[in-house]
């Protein structure tokens, strides 16, 4: 028994150690009750075979069976990665009776156009985010259709109705958008309002200074109760003017008695014949009145002259025949003026 084999026949025992070679008729050596032999060790060496053994690495089936397990090895980690990073790579089960060039696409994403949260599919008007009554697309519970701005969950409402830069909250007329301010709170705008910090005036006519009924704007004399107009503005009231309407004038002067006597003359004198302004006058004046006081007369009657001459143009055809032109040129010897006479002929018809 030995470490190293002594020579030819030596043989390596299942203890680790060699053993010189026997007759097949002798039984090895009990090493530690283990049976020994031919078929429980293995032959060294031939008479021919080096005297000592070579290591494992250095045998040619070593490298071989190394070089299969490199690649071996390389392949497992190939596939691992195809595995990991190609998944989309992998070709999907091919239906029975179908080839591998036929396999179903895969199923298309669900399209929502209107961007509302309902497909397509299930959406009534795909192209209208607001018309699917049910969608809210901010989630603040309100639905599109009744909400102002269905992207802003803090907004439902119109903050500014009428669209005039202040909030609806802050605009006393929230759905003009030309008024906004009411300072006094009297329902009508700054802008309309004469007296933006008086409740109680809105307009002009709400100013009566004297309480007269008349609006300051439209009262002559806006601080005396008892006048209101002044027609010529000569600063005397209406009701207390002789000549509402002359403004040199405002007192009536002392009437004489040739005047009133004229007066009453000139009266009598229409009722009994028509006159012209003129003859009038001048049948004053025959009866021996002033020039003064007959036109004085003459002036304070409210008679109409065009009727007048009618008047007395139908006298003259009652007397005699006249032409047109005759009728005419005998109403202006009567003091009539021509566009007087031209009107009692029209009136009359010749």
């Amino acid at each position: 028994m030995s470490e190293q084999p002594q020579g030819p026949g030596w043989w390596l025992a299942s203890d680790g150690k060699y053993y010189p070679p026997q007759p097949p008729d002798v039984a090895p050596p009990d090493n530690g009750g283990q049976q020994q032999g031919a078929t429980a060790g293995v032959a060294v060496a031939e008479a021919d075979e080096p005297t000592s053994k070579q290591p494992v690495w250095k045998r040619w089936w070593f490298w071989i069976l190394a070089i299969l397990g490199v690649i071996v090895v390389i392949g497992l980690l190939g596939i691992g990665a195809d595995v990991t990073d190609d998944t989309d790579d992998v070709a999907a089960p091919v239906s029975p009776g179908t080839t591998e060039s036929e396999s179903p696409e895969p199923e298309p994403e669900a399209v929502d156009s209107d961007g509302d949260g309902v497909a397509d599919d299930e959406d009534d008007f795909p192209d209208n985010p607001d018309a699917f009554d049910e969608a809210d697309r901010d989630g603040d519970g309100v639905r599109n259709v009744d909400d102002f701005d269905p992207d802003d969950p803090d907004v439902q409402v119109n903050p500014d109705s009428d669209g005039d830069g202040v909030p609806d909250d802050k605009d006393a007329f929230p759905d003009d958008p030309d008024r906004s301010a009411d300072t006094d709170g009297d329902g009508v705008a700054d802008e309309d309002d004469l007296r933006p910090k008086n409740p109680d005036v809105q307009t002009r006519d709400d100013i009566d200074t004297d309480g007269d009924g008349v609006p300051d704007y439209k009262d002559d004399f806006p601080n005396n109760e008892k006048f209101s107009k002044d027609s010529d503005g000569d600063g005397v009231a209406d009701s207390q003017d002789d000549y509402p309407n002359d403004p040199a004038r405002s007192e009536k002067p002392t009437i004489t008695l040739a005047q009133e006597n004229a007066l009453r003359s000139a009266r009598q004198y229409l009722d009994y014949t028509p006159f012209s302004k003129s003859g009038l006058i001048e049948q004053l004046e025959y009866e021996e009145f002033s020039t003064e006081d007959a036109t004085w007369a003459v002036n304070q009657l409210n008679v109409d002259w065009n009727e007048q001459a009618v008047a007395s143009g139908r006298q003259y055809l009652d007397y005699t025949a006249f032409s047109r032109q005759g009728l005419i040129d005998q109403l202006i010897f009567e003091g009539f003026t021509a566009e007087q006479a031209t009107y009692a002929v029209n009136q009359i018809g010749l």
